[in-house]
Formats: structure tokens, C-alpha cells, sequence
């Protein structure tokens, strides 16, 4: 982030905000009871009026244009990535989520995401659906969960994949779980399922790991929750984020976010050393080539002959 931001570029949010309040209230006015239908059933209409809005500022600012011909304005990123967050990125969030088949695979429904949260894996960000090296994220991440919208907040954190149960192609994995999260963090929380670091078969392909945030008011009881399975990892940790919701009524869904992974070394250690459970491989056959399978026939001769 660039340390000096211009005076005029400060003017140009402050212009900009003030012409988003009066689009509302304009439009409130005029069309609408509430902002909230101006946002539903006409939003391209108010989003042109502001642009329209503020080049108009803009123009007629000297200001600016004195710093844009001298190379001197900047841009303020934190700002523009706030208001993304708070207009259009909840809608961009839920089309990349029907994209892939978040919905449909693992909450089983479709609403659209309240808000964002951060989820880190030292330097590497979730972000969604950003590809991940497994090596990379072998540790459970640091997360800073967004602002409680009342006092009696309590959050609950699900990390699952929906592509890695080898047992049930229509359950997810677990990897991690957290319930009860108040407002010291993730770690004033009750930990369900310990982290565990993504376990894709070799020739698996990509798997889409989903971090997925649950809010309640109530605290759920971690009893209830924790699966046994014994000695068996595999069932004690399938898990159906469809089915937690139905058994606790009160919990909601309130946003996510996910990432990709595929196998390397790392895959193979943690199911040697952590799960000690043999890693299973589904890699394909090769297809041979008839220039190949002439070559081997060649060999295969060559090989009698010196027999014989």
C-alpha cells in the first residue's frame, strides 16, 4: 500500500460516498420504500447514476486532474477492497460458489454470503477457490472472524471437503471444527474435530477444501457433535453440513470461503506418520501408443531369441 495518499484522491471518496447516499435517498424516495429493494430490483440503475455522479465530481475537480497528469495520484486498495466487500462482494462470493457447486455439495441450499472472514495459512490466503499447495498448509490457519452483528453471537467454524470421503461419495471429510467461537476468536471456542491437513489420494485431481461459517445465538452442545468412530478416522470423521444444520435448527449459514488442493509428498506422510493408514492411489493406466506397443514386441522378440 502506497504510504502517501493524495488529498484529492480522499476528496474523491469523500464525493464518492455522498453520492451514494444521496442515489439512496433519491431513489428511495422516488421509487422505493427502503434501500434494501433499491439494492434487489434496481441496482444497475443506482450504480450507473453513481459513476455518472462522481466523473461528474471529477471533472470538474482541477485538483484531481492536476495529479493524474503528474503521475502523482494513488489508489487507495483498502478502501476500494471495503466497499467491494460491502456492495458487490457478496453477490460475486455466491456466483462463484453455484460456480463450484459449493451449494449444492455441501450446504444443499443456496443464500446469499452476509459478510467475509479471513482465513491464512502464514503468508497464503484463502481466498475463493485460490489454489493451495498441500505442503503449504500442513498447520491449522490462522482465522479472524468478521464483526458480531449482535452481542449474543456465537460462531462455528467447519472445514470439509466434499471431494476426499473414501467411504461415502455423498458425505464430506472433516478437517477441522470449532463451535462455540465467541468473541476472543478461534480459540475461545470448542474445538469438535481436531485440524487436520488435506488428505487427497494420488490421481485424485483437485479437491475443494471449504471453510464454512455458522452462525447461532445459542451455544450447541460439543457432545452431541463429536462423532465415534472408534479406530476408524474415516468415520469419525464423514460429516454432512446438510444434515448439522437440520439436527441444530438455530444455526445458520452465514459465509465462506474455500480453496483447491491436489496431492504431493506431504499427502503421503501425513498418512503414513499422522493417520498411519495405507495411502490409497487411483492413478490411471497409461495409454500405450501403437508406436509403443510395436517397440515392446520388438523387445519381447529380441528377448526370446537370445533365450533360444
Amino acid at each position: 500500500m502506497i504510504a502517501t495518499v493524495a488529498s484529492g484522491l480522499r476528496v474523491v471518496c469523500t464525493v464518492a460516498a455522498g453520492v451514494r447516499q444521496v442515489a439512496a435517498a433519491s431513489l428511495q424516495k422516488t421509487y422505493y420504500r427502503d434501500y434494501s429493494e433499491v439494492t434487489r430490483a434496481n441496482r444497475a440503475k443506482a450504480l450507473r447514476f453513481e459513476k455518472c455522479e462522481v466523473l461528474r465530481q471529477n471533472r470538474r475537480n482541477p485538483e484531481l486532474e492536476r495529479k493524474a497528469r503528474r503521475k502523482e495520484l494513488s489508489v487507495p486498495l483498502d478502501a476500494v477492497q471495503k466497499e467491494w466487500e460491502q456492495f458487490e462482494g457478496p453477490k460475486h462470493l455466491q456466483t462463484i460458489g453455484n460456480h463450484f457447486h459449493i451449494y449444492q455439495d455441501v450446504f444443499g441450499s443456496e443464500f446469499r454470503p452476509r459478510t467475509f472472514f479471513t482465513v491464512r495459512y502464514g503468508d497464503r490466503q484463502v481466498m475463493r477457490g485460490n489454489i493451495l499447495n498441500a505442503a503449504e498448509i500442513l498447520d491449522p490457519p490462522q482465522v479472524t472472524l468478521p464483526p458480531a452483528p449482535k452481542d449474543d453471537t456465537l460462531w462455528t467454524l467447519v472445514l470439509s471437503n466434499p471431494d476426499g470421503n473414501l467411504i461415502n461419495n455423498h458425505a464430506e471429510l472433516l478437517h477441522w471444527m470449532v463451535a462455540n467461537i465467541g468473541s476472543d476468536g478461534v480459540a475461545s471456542g470448542n474445538v469438535i474435530v481436531p485440524y487436520l491437513p488435506p488428505v487427497p489420494p494420488r490421481g485424485s485431481g483437485f479437491h475443494r477444501m471449504v471453510f464454512a461459517l455458522y452462525r447461532h445465538t445459542q451455544p450447541l452442545d460439543p457432545t452431541q457433535l463429536k462423532k465415534k468412530g472408534g479406530d476408524d478416522w474415516i468415520k469419525e470423521r464423514t460429516f454432512s453440513s446438510q444434515d448439522f444444520q437440520a439436527k441444530n435448527t438455530g444455526v445458520q449459514p452465514w459465509s465462506f470461503c474455500f480453496y483447491q488442493t491436489q496431492w504431493d509428498a506431504s499427502v503421503h506422510q501425513t498418512y503414513m506418520n499422522t493417520l498411519e493408514y495405507p495411502e490409497p492411489v487411483y492413478e490411471l493406466e497409461k495409454e500405450i501408443t501403437p508406436r509403443q506397443m510395436k517397440q515392446q514386441e520388438i523387445k519381447q522378440q529380441r528377448q526370446l531369441k537370445f533365450k533360444a
